[in-house]
């Protein structure tokens, strides 16, 4: 099997799936396309001003705080082991990476992917939806998706996750379409939520059940068994100045530096 995989530069809990993957399947990967856009079709700093237009200061800084400290230590992870939190994949996975630019139309890159001739395009973290141009060069594409879907498609499923209280939240594997998280589902898996989840520690759950799924659905490499999903579930956007200040006086955070540097 062939796999295309697309996904975020830099993105703290990819890098948890893509290492897990590249282990486990490294001679099926051929490419892993990685875009630094925060909003499709904007410059990093242009996504940076909107997202604090619509989340305010205090989101925006902790999800920046935390990605760079997630640089930081990878830059420095050279000599801890390889299944260290903070350990890049592309120190493992040195073959091919393709740079996406943060302005670069999906449109161009077609022949990038089409050279590979994928069996299976996957989408971790990844914030472009793509078109069926892109879907139909590989027999199937699927995401990965941080939520029990239908329920909390959108953006920051595990942030309104816990901001709404759930006592549950989860991951889906499903095939993708054009449409945001509106694919048929292949497999899901619960968690639960603890009584003083922080987003960081919910997130890091997510990815690591969403790397069994992802495993278990190669290693059938058969037809999927897809599942209709029946209602139509809620849609959620990024989170606004309101639902973050709700968010921390519930008692939630975003993440602890205990917890972060624990796992170094």
């Amino acid at each position: 099997m062939k796999i295309v995989i697309f996904t975020s530069k830099n993105h703290f809990y990819a890098n948890e799936v893509l290492k897990f993957l590249i282990r486990n399947f490294p001679d099926q990967i051929k490419l892993i396309i990685e875009s630094e856009a925060l909003i499709p079709g904007r410059s990093k700093f242009a996504g940076l001003i909107k997202y604090e237009k619509i989340s305010g200061f205090n989101y925006v800084f902790s999800q920046v705080l935390k990605q760079y400290i997630f640089q930081f230590l990878s830059l420095i992870s050279h000599g801890l082991r390889k299944d260290n939190f903070y350990f890049s994949y592309k120190k493992i996975y040195k073959n091919k990476i393709e740079s996406w630019e943060k302005l670069a139309q999906v449109g161009r890159l077609i022949p990038v992917v089409e050279k590979e001739e994928p069996d299976l395009i996957i989408s971790i973290y990844s914030k472009y939806i793509l078109k069926k141009e892109m879907l139909h060069l590989a027999k199937l594409a699927v995401n990965l998706h941080p939520s029990l879907l239908p329920d909390y498609r959108g953006i920051s499923p595990v942030f309104w996750a816990l901001g709404n209280q759930e006592k549950k939240t989860g991951v889906t594997l499903h095939q993708m379409s054009e449409q945001i998280d509106a694919g048929r589902i292949i497999s899901q898996q619960e968690i639960m939520i603890a009584e003083k989840e922080t987003e960081h520690s919910l997130y890091l759950k997510c990815s690591q059940a969403g790397s069994r799924l992802l495993k278990e659905f190669i290693l059938e490499s058969g037809p999927a068994d897809f599942k209709e999903k029946g209602e139509k579930g809620r849609y959620f956007s990024l989170p606004t100045r309101e639902s973050v200040r709700n968010f921390k006086k519930d008692g939630r955070k975003f993440f602890t530096l205990r917890e972060l540097m624990s796992i170094f």
